[in-house]
């Protein structure tokens, strides 16, 4: 120690370069409500420096936070298998957030999280929540039929072989096939492919 550090005073802290000895505590005069009364104008500047205080920056450090704790409970639920954080975390974030455009999601994990944890009847509460208020989407299908998922992955590998052939049918300078099977696509996979 000594030929590292040197000869040292014994007291705490003592790597700090920064450290206030006594001498330099300001005295600061506490009110009747317990906050300091007589702090000065620059330190009370340098301490309130990152905090927000317009309203964009309020909503902004909000949306921030809302961000946040519905990465973190997804994070519990996919990575670290934590389901009663999961549900801790997703509750209190639709607790502080109700018009959270994170609800569905939120809700899907918190299904999920509470089927792994064996509670049946709080899970179907979110199940019935995500069916009733988004029943068109992929969760509420998923939702009502088991099956579902495995139709809709199917027919993406129907979709993938089609795509795949008729690129080889075009990298083979087969022109006019590949362009008939490109117009054929819409009518057997929808127009949005």
């Amino acid at each position: 120690f000594d030929r590292k550090w040197g000869s040292r005073p014994l007291e705490d802290d003592w790597r700090r370069s920064n450290k206030l000895s006594n001498n330099e505590i300001a005295e600061v005069e506490i009110g009747e409500d317990g906050i300091a009364t007589d702090i000065p104008e620059e330190d009370l500047d340098r301490i309130l420096k990152g905090i927000p205080n317009t309203p964009e920056e309020i909503a902004a450090a909000n949306k921030k936070i809302e961000e946040a704790m519905f990465k973190l409970g997804s994070l519990y639920r996919d990575r670290l298998e934590k389901n009663r954080k999961t549900v801790t975390t997703l509750e209190d974030l639709l607790k502080r957030y109700p018009n959270t455009q994170k609800e569905l999601d939120a809700w899907y994990y918190l299904y999920l999280a509470h089927t792994d944890l064996n509670n049946i009847a709080q899970a179907n509460v979110y199940k019935n929540k995500i069916i009733d208020k988004y029943p068109k989407t992929t969760y509420s299908r998923v939702l009502q039929d088991p099956n579902y998922l495995a139709e809709a992955n199917e027919k993406e590998a129907e979709l993938v072989k089609y795509y795949d052939e008729t690129f080889v049918a075009f990298k083979s300078n087969q022109f006019k096939m590949a362009f008939d099977r490109i117009g054929k696509a819409g009518q057997l996979f929808g127009p949005n492919n």
